[in-house]
Protein backbone atom coordinates (compact mmCIF):
# COMPACT_ATOMS: atom_id res chain seq x y z
CA UNK A 1 0.00 0.00 0.00
CA UNK A 2 3.25 2.22 0.61
CA UNK A 3 5.96 1.04 -2.14
CA UNK A 4 3.14 -0.63 -4.23
CA UNK A 5 -0.81 -0.28 -4.02
CA UNK A 6 -0.54 -2.79 -6.85
CA UNK A 7 -2.79 -6.69 -6.31
CA UNK A 8 0.40 -8.62 -6.69
CA UNK A 9 -1.41 -11.04 -9.43
CA UNK A 10 0.34 -11.44 -12.95
CA UNK A 11 -2.62 -13.19 -14.06
CA UNK A 12 -4.95 -11.95 -16.12
CA UNK A 13 -6.90 -8.55 -14.48
CA UNK A 14 -4.34 -8.48 -12.05
CA UNK A 15 -1.72 -5.63 -12.39
CA UNK A 16 1.43 -7.59 -12.02
CA UNK A 17 3.88 -9.21 -9.61
CA UNK A 18 5.30 -7.56 -6.50
CA UNK A 19 8.75 -7.11 -6.92
CA UNK A 20 11.81 -7.00 -4.51
CA UNK A 21 15.17 -5.77 -6.56
CA UNK A 22 17.21 -8.07 -4.05
CA UNK A 23 17.18 -11.51 -4.33
CA UNK A 24 18.52 -11.91 -0.27
CA UNK A 25 17.17 -10.08 2.97
CA UNK A 26 17.62 -6.57 2.64
CA UNK A 27 15.35 -3.46 4.17
CA UNK A 28 13.25 -1.31 3.00
CA UNK A 29 12.32 -3.44 -0.08
CA UNK A 30 8.75 -3.34 1.15
CA UNK A 31 6.99 -6.44 2.82
CA UNK A 32 3.75 -8.41 2.39
CA UNK A 33 1.12 -9.36 5.14
CA UNK A 34 -1.16 -11.95 3.79
CA UNK A 35 -3.87 -13.24 6.47
CA UNK A 36 -6.39 -16.27 6.51
CA UNK A 37 -8.80 -15.27 9.38
CA UNK A 38 -11.34 -18.00 8.16
CA UNK A 39 -9.72 -21.34 7.75
CA UNK A 40 -11.91 -22.66 10.55
CA UNK A 41 -14.71 -20.14 10.78
CA UNK A 42 -16.31 -17.46 8.96
CA UNK A 43 -17.46 -14.60 11.67
CA UNK A 44 -18.83 -11.40 9.49
CA UNK A 45 -17.05 -7.80 10.80
CA UNK A 46 -16.10 -4.62 8.77
CA UNK A 47 -13.66 -5.98 5.92
CA UNK A 48 -12.34 -2.47 5.32
CA UNK A 49 -9.10 -2.36 6.64
CA UNK A 50 -7.02 -0.10 4.46
CA UNK A 51 -3.62 -2.18 3.99
CA UNK A 52 -5.98 -4.69 2.58
CA UNK A 53 -5.69 -5.25 -1.22
CA UNK A 54 -8.97 -7.62 -1.07
CA UNK A 55 -10.84 -8.77 2.08
CA UNK A 56 -12.98 -12.04 1.83
CA UNK A 57 -15.49 -13.30 3.90
CA UNK A 58 -15.71 -17.38 2.91
CA UNK A 59 -14.22 -20.29 4.28
CA UNK A 60 -10.59 -21.35 2.79
CA UNK A 61 -7.05 -21.41 3.43
CA UNK A 62 -3.76 -20.01 2.16
CA UNK A 63 -1.73 -21.80 -0.21
CA UNK A 64 1.65 -20.87 -0.55
CA UNK A 65 4.23 -21.92 -3.32
CA UNK A 66 7.55 -20.96 -3.19
CA UNK A 67 10.27 -21.39 -6.14
CA UNK A 68 13.68 -20.27 -5.88
CA UNK A 69 13.37 -16.35 -5.74
CA UNK A 70 9.05 -16.63 -6.89
CA UNK A 71 6.98 -16.65 -3.97
CA UNK A 72 3.13 -17.37 -5.26
CA UNK A 73 0.01 -17.49 -2.39
CA UNK A 74 -3.42 -18.28 -3.09
CA UNK A 75 -6.51 -18.27 -0.94
CA UNK A 76 -8.65 -21.48 -1.90
CA UNK A 77 -12.45 -21.54 -0.53
CA UNK A 78 -13.72 -24.38 0.66
CA UNK A 79 -14.72 -25.50 -2.71
CA UNK A 80 -11.39 -25.37 -4.08
CA UNK A 81 -11.51 -22.09 -5.84
CA UNK A 82 -8.99 -19.51 -6.18
CA UNK A 83 -10.60 -16.30 -4.91
CA UNK A 84 -7.41 -14.17 -4.61
CA UNK A 85 -3.66 -14.62 -5.39
CA UNK A 86 -0.71 -12.66 -5.57
CA UNK A 87 3.09 -13.51 -6.63
CA UNK A 88 6.35 -12.17 -5.48
CA UNK A 89 9.71 -12.11 -7.09
CA UNK A 90 12.43 -11.27 -5.80
CA UNK A 91 16.26 -9.81 -8.16
CA UNK A 92 15.65 -8.83 -11.78
CA UNK A 93 15.84 -11.32 -14.07
CA UNK A 94 19.37 -11.13 -15.96
CA UNK A 95 20.15 -12.97 -19.03
CA UNK A 96 23.36 -14.00 -18.45
CA UNK A 97 25.92 -15.28 -21.47
CA UNK A 98 28.39 -18.19 -21.28
CA UNK A 99 31.84 -16.65 -24.12
CA UNK A 100 29.70 -18.69 -26.87
CA UNK A 101 26.45 -16.45 -25.91
CA UNK A 102 24.50 -19.03 -24.78
CA UNK A 103 21.89 -18.18 -21.95
CA UNK A 104 23.39 -20.07 -18.77
CA UNK A 105 20.64 -22.64 -17.32
CA UNK A 106 17.59 -24.09 -18.58
CA UNK A 107 14.60 -22.27 -17.34
CA UNK A 108 10.67 -24.10 -16.84
CA UNK A 109 8.10 -22.90 -15.37
CA UNK A 110 4.28 -22.74 -14.91
CA UNK A 111 3.38 -19.72 -17.28
CA UNK A 112 -0.10 -18.79 -16.27
CA UNK A 113 -2.25 -19.46 -13.36
CA UNK A 114 -0.86 -22.07 -10.38
CA UNK A 115 -4.00 -23.54 -9.13
CA UNK A 116 -4.98 -23.59 -13.05
CA UNK A 117 -8.94 -25.17 -13.94
CA UNK A 118 -8.98 -25.83 -17.91
CA UNK A 119 -5.30 -26.25 -19.20
CA UNK A 120 -1.57 -25.40 -18.16
CA UNK A 121 0.96 -23.19 -19.74
CA UNK A 122 4.33 -23.81 -19.50
CA UNK A 123 7.48 -21.29 -20.40
CA UNK A 124 10.79 -22.67 -21.01
CA UNK A 125 13.80 -21.35 -22.11
CA UNK A 126 16.64 -23.61 -23.89
CA UNK A 127 20.49 -21.81 -23.75
CA UNK A 128 20.64 -24.20 -26.78
CA UNK A 129 18.98 -27.09 -29.23
CA UNK A 130 18.11 -29.82 -27.18
CA UNK A 131 16.44 -33.10 -27.10
CA UNK A 132 13.50 -32.55 -25.30
CA UNK A 133 10.67 -34.35 -23.24
CA UNK A 134 8.09 -32.96 -21.14
CA UNK A 135 5.58 -35.40 -18.76
CA UNK A 136 2.97 -34.95 -16.63
CA UNK A 137 3.03 -36.77 -13.28
CA UNK A 138 0.53 -37.24 -10.78
CA UNK A 139 1.53 -36.80 -6.95
CA UNK A 140 2.27 -40.64 -6.48
CA UNK A 141 4.61 -40.10 -9.66
CA UNK A 142 2.01 -42.17 -12.24
CA UNK A 143 2.33 -40.77 -15.89
CA UNK A 144 -0.65 -38.57 -16.59
CA UNK A 145 0.22 -37.58 -20.20
CA UNK A 146 2.77 -36.98 -22.26
CA UNK A 147 3.46 -33.12 -23.89
CA UNK A 148 6.52 -32.64 -26.21
CA UNK A 149 8.87 -34.71 -27.39
CA UNK A 150 11.83 -34.13 -30.10
CA UNK A 151 14.17 -31.27 -30.90
CA UNK A 152 13.84 -27.90 -30.07
CA UNK A 153 15.86 -24.98 -30.93
CA UNK A 154 17.23 -22.47 -28.31
CA UNK A 155 15.38 -19.63 -27.12
CA UNK A 156 11.00 -19.38 -25.80
CA UNK A 157 8.57 -21.97 -26.17
CA UNK A 158 5.38 -22.49 -24.97
CA UNK A 159 3.86 -25.55 -23.89
CA UNK A 160 0.03 -26.14 -23.14
CA UNK A 161 -1.06 -29.02 -21.10
CA UNK A 162 -4.97 -29.28 -21.75
CA UNK A 163 -5.64 -30.94 -18.40
CA UNK A 164 -6.72 -34.42 -19.99
CA UNK A 165 -4.85 -37.91 -19.05
CA UNK A 166 -3.46 -39.77 -22.08
CA UNK A 167 -6.89 -41.74 -22.93
CA UNK A 168 -8.47 -37.97 -23.42
CA UNK A 169 -10.25 -37.83 -19.91
CA UNK A 170 -9.93 -35.12 -17.50
CA UNK A 171 -7.41 -35.69 -14.72
CA UNK A 172 -8.71 -35.17 -11.52
CA UNK A 173 -8.46 -32.24 -9.00
CA UNK A 174 -5.11 -32.45 -7.56
CA UNK A 175 -1.09 -31.80 -7.37
CA UNK A 176 0.95 -32.54 -10.19
CA UNK A 177 4.10 -32.34 -11.33
CA UNK A 178 5.80 -31.23 -14.84
CA UNK A 179 8.77 -32.98 -15.99
CA UNK A 180 11.41 -31.46 -18.49
CA UNK A 181 14.31 -33.50 -19.34
CA UNK A 182 17.10 -31.98 -22.18
CA UNK A 183 19.80 -33.69 -23.56
CA UNK A 184 20.86 -34.74 -19.99
CA UNK A 185 19.10 -32.00 -17.93
CA UNK A 186 15.88 -32.39 -15.73
CA UNK A 187 13.86 -29.37 -14.62
CA UNK A 188 10.51 -30.13 -12.33
CA UNK A 189 7.52 -27.67 -11.31
CA UNK A 190 4.53 -28.42 -9.42
CA UNK A 191 1.09 -27.16 -10.43
CA UNK A 192 -2.45 -27.82 -8.63
CA UNK A 193 -5.33 -28.61 -10.58
CA UNK A 194 -8.72 -27.22 -8.97
CA UNK A 195 -12.18 -27.92 -10.27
Amino acid sequence: MILDSGDGDPAAGGDSAYTKPTVGAAPHEGEVFAVAGSSAQVSGGALNHPAMVTSINALGSLVVEIDGPRLAAFFLDDAGGVRDRFVIEKGAVVAASSPTGDAVGISFRVAGANPFRGEASFALELPRAGDVEIRIVDAKGRRVQRLAVGSLSAGFARVIWDGNDESGRRAPAGLYFAILDVTGERRVTRLLRVD
